[in-house]
């Protein structure tokens, strides 16, 4: 990710993906962390967007061999 300041990215799993192959690990001291990763969690990544309020938002998905990541947006969330 070549974007300034910090971030969090959203990771949606779809049921095609292996259960035992993950995207989200954070090391020890998330907060002073630039990137985090979060499980995409519905209505309640509200939560680490009030927790993160300065940091900038994406949504990732892995669907089909293809890797999307997008500005998140919670009203068009489909989770």
């Amino acid at each position: 990710m070549n974007h300034a300041g910090n971030h969090v990215v959203f990771v949606h799993y779809t049921p095609q993906q292996s259960p035992y192959v993950t995207w989200v690990a954070n090391g020890a001291d998330i907060d002073s962390s630039r990137l985090i990763w979060a499980h995409d969690r519905g209505g309640e990544n509200r939560e680490l967007q009030e927790y993160f309020k300065d940091r900038t938002f994406w949504s990732l998905e892995y669907k089909a061999g293809v890797v999307s990541l997008l500005p998140y947006n919670a009203a068009t969330a489909s989770r």
